[in-house]
């Protein structure tokens, strides 16, 4: 009978937090997984050379809990300021014949692929220099999420076998992110595209690549090139709730509705369907989504990304 209470006892304690391996021996398990993952020795040894503890700068940005800092208007003002929207035209003029060859083959304007150039890196210059060997290390060890980022860990490792690229050259964003594109390596490994013909799919210093990835990972997605993103409505004045407003409609049940564009122009009368978005709770602005726009979403799962992509698009194309 007490061997019975003590076992109920015991099961009925909370369970102990499972502490982390040490970081060292945890690095030598990923190494052991990383060959039996087909990843050569040689390729490892370059990748963990310098990686010794995890990188407390890494896991304090991680750490911070999202906050909302600002408006949607506030987003869009930095978004589509005049700067960004004449370097835009700039690249558009630099780069007219590669982005009209890229459209050939993917099907995406170029106004989309310069809005997500310019947001995403800005054209390049912006592209982060942190390793993605340590960040990916440190997010995998620091356990938030951990298995995902192990799987990014092992693509990374991939990509330098597959594409000959030393760890010191793979750099990006603090968070894995690469490239002018910000590809994931998970993306990288799925739409990086050797567009410029040289044998690499650099998308950090090719813009041919990096234009070619971006439009592939749309077209893979099932972009629609003879549709736009969306458009900004006017809601009707009355009782309705329209943020509560959820699912598809064609735009000609919206415009029954009531809502017009912006300018005060009706709506098509047609089948496409859209979606309302209103990004900011407390702002009224109001858009209506086509199906590309879900395409956007999932690029960054933001509507504020995904919203002012379309919007730089509309402004770089006038």
């Amino acid at each position: 009978m007490r061997l019975i209470c003590l076992l109920v006892i015991l099961f009925s304690l909370p369970a102990c937090a499972q502490e982390k391996p040490d970081f060292n021996k945890w690095v030598a398990q990923v190494k052991q997984q990383a060959l039996a993952n087909g990843i050569s020795q040689s390729v490892i040894d370059n990748a963990f050379e310098n990686v010794e503890a995890p990188a407390e700068d890494i896991v304090e940005l991680d750490h911070k809990q999202p906050e909302k800092t600002r408006s949607f208007s506030d987003y869009l003002n930095g978004a589509l300021s005049d700067k960004n929207i004449s370097a835009a035209k700039d690249k558009w003029h630099d780069n007219r014949a590669l982005l009209r060859k890229v459209e050939a083959k993917y099907h995406v304007q170029p106004k989309i692929l310069l809005a997500l150039w310019c947001i995403e890196s800005r054209f390049g210059e912006r592209q982060g220099d942190f390793s993605i060997i340590q960040s990916l290390s440190t997010l995998a060890y620091d356990g938030r999420r951990s298995q995902f980022f192990m799987g990014e860990l092992m693509n990374a490792l991939k990509i330098m076998q597959d594409e000959n690229i030393a760890s010191a050259d793979l750099t990006g964003s603090w968070a894995g992110a690469m490239g002018q594109t910000q590809f994931m390596p998970s993306s990288f490994l799925k739409f990086a595209v050797d567009f410029d013909g040289d044998g690499k799919k650099d998308i950090w210093n090719s813009d041919a690549d990096a234009l070619a990835s971006m439009a592939n990972y749309l077209h893979s997605k099932g972009w629609n090139h003879n549709e736009g993103w969306g458009v900004e409505v006017e809601l009707p004045d009355g009782d309705t709730n329209w943020r509560e407003v959820k699912g598809d409609k064609p735009l000609k049940e919206w415009r029954k509705l009531g809502l017009k564009r912006e300018d005060g122009r009706k709506l098509p009368n047609t089948e496409l369907m859209a979606h309302l978005i209103m990004p900011d709770d407390d702002e009224p602005l109001a858009y209506l989504a086509f199906p590309n726009y879900n395409i956007l979403m999932d690029w960054n799962r933001s509507t504020y990304f995904a919203t002012s992509i379309g919007l730089l698009a509309d402004e770089i194309a006038k």
